[in-house]
């Protein structure tokens, strides 16, 4: 079989997977709104603290809506097949949310713009000027602490790039986990479906970049770049509890999609892939 094919056999089951889970994220992210944020507040990042500062201020209709709009943003096809669209309120409160990454400043009678720092990151900063904690964290010891947390659901990790890796077939298709060390963040996390195990030029994806911030509406990824030194089994505990959730519902999410691609794709070369 070869590329063309296999993407073609491939693409149905893209749409129904892309409705399903736009819905699904849809239901997830009011459940997270009704239970005033747990995962997000979790989550040691920039971008998460900002969104709950964002939050105290504003209404709690156009939190309700900043989240529906990013997961319409994040999920155009699923948005596309169940004929949604984006509102004009929901247009208003994400370009707001953008607007309150920046703030004002006057210095000597002009006003600056500076990117906002949100108040539990201030907080940290702080800590770390009194020699109180650190975000200095050490990448090894939070490898450890994962390779721990998720053994008991994904067994060990595979050798890849990153230490990136962990995998299980559901049915006839590969759901993986991707802890990323080795970015401008310290971890960054989701979650991928393909219908072939094997890296090489002919993507067969059902789905990608399943992970909190992106099925809450925030974020592409879930990216942790705030994790203090004594957080680090804290974290490492999250981010298996979010990877559990993942396993929870994917049985529903992949009901009835089956495919019968071949692991080889004949104009479909190997990516090698060199272990750290």
């Amino acid at each position: 079989m070869k590329c063309a094919e296999a993407q073609s056999l491939l693409a149905p089951l893209q749409d129904e997977f892309a409705r399903r889970y736009y819905r699904w994220c849809l239901e997830e992210s009011e459940r997270e709104f009704e239970a005033d944020f747990p995962s997000i507040r979790a989550i040691k990042s920039h971008v998460a603290f900002l969104f709950l500062d964002f939050a105290d201020i504003s209404s709690r209709e156009e939190i309700r809506r900043l989240m529906v709009s990013g997961i319409k943003r994040s999920n155009p096809r699923g948005m596309e097949l169940t004929n949604g669209f984006i509102s004009p309120e929901e247009e208003t409160v994400q370009k707001k949310f953008v607007a309150f990454f920046r703030d004002e400043v006057m210095l000597q009678g002009q006003r600056l713009s500076s990117a906002r720092m949100p108040k539990r990151e201030s907080q940290i900063r702080g800590r770390e000027l009194l020699g109180q904690t650190s975000t200095d964290i050490k990448s090894k010891e939070l490898k450890q602490a994962l390779v721990k947390a998720f053994a008991p659901n994904w067994g060990k990790p595979e050798r890849a790039p990153a230490f990136g890796l962990f995998s299980k077939k559901l049915g006839s298709w590969h759901l993986s986990a991707s802890l990323d060390l080795a970015g401008h963040a310290q971890l960054n996390y989701s979650h991928l479906i393909s219908a072939r195990q094997r890296i090489d030029l002919c993507p067969t994806y059902l789905h990608h970049s399943i992970c909190p911030m992106n099925w809450c509406g925030l974020q592409g990824e879930t990216s942790f770049d705030l994790i203090q030194t004594s957080e680090i089994q804290e974290v490492a505990q999250t981010v298996a509890r979010f990877s559990s959730r993942v396993l929870q519902i994917m049985p529903e999410l992949l009901s009835g999609l089956e495919h019968s691609l071949p692991e080889e794709i004949e104009d479909a070369p190997q990516i090698p892939l060199r272990a750290r």
